[in-house]
């Protein structure tokens, strides 16, 4: 799926970020505590909230022009979540100074899905097969031919990672497709 995009080119051919504000903000009057912190968000003429917030991305370059959209629709994601918080508390902001960017970096990404895929892991080699909990000893014993699942036991099966062998090779041609479109 690809990312939404707010960019669009002006007459002149310099590219511009275009979005619309926030329903709970468009056109509302800006209270006297958010105009320092969110005057780009605020009519200087009329002291409402804008319907629309244009920023130039100061280049000609349709490459270059995607990057910088989504940079900017970064930061103004961040702007207008921040600007709903400081006017639904209803009180300036206390000695706590906006972040510019509030998305976690890669590496804090990287760190906690790198934590979730472990923690996972080490949950199914205690835990073991999920076929100990789908079946019973008795239900398992018409079927002769069916390895042992070790029911009631902890950990895994001697052949529980074969198993998983055709999901594991199924996501990495899924992980290639979707790589080579690209």
């Amino acid at each position: 799926m690809a990312g939404l995009s707010f960019m669009q080119r002006r007459p002149s051919g310099i590219y511009e970020f275009r979005r619309r504000l926030p329903q709970a903000l468009a056109g509302k009057p800006g209270p006297e505590h958010v105009k320092g912190p969110l005057s780009e968000l605020i009519n200087p003429t009329t002291g409402n909230f804008k319907q629309y917030l244009s920023v130039s991305l100061r280049t000609h370059d349709q490459k270059l022009a995607k990057r910088r959209d989504l940079d900017e629709a970064r930061r103004v994601t961040d702007l207008f979540d921040w600007g709903l918080k400081l006017v639904q508390n209803g009180q300036p902001p206390t000695g706590t100074a906006h972040s510019e960017n509030l998305m976690p970096s890669p590496e804090e990404i990287e760190a906690h899905f790198l934590h979730a895929l472990l923690e996972a892991d080490e949950r199914e080699r205690n835990e073991g097969d999920i076929r100990r909990y789908l079946q019973t000893r008795a239900e398992r014993s018409q079927w002769p031919d069916l390895d042992d699942a070790r029911i009631g036991e902890m950990g895994m099966a001697d052949g529980h990672l074969e198993q998983g062998a055709d999901m594991h090779a199924e996501l990495l041609s899924d992980y290639r497709r979707a790589y080579a479109k690209r």
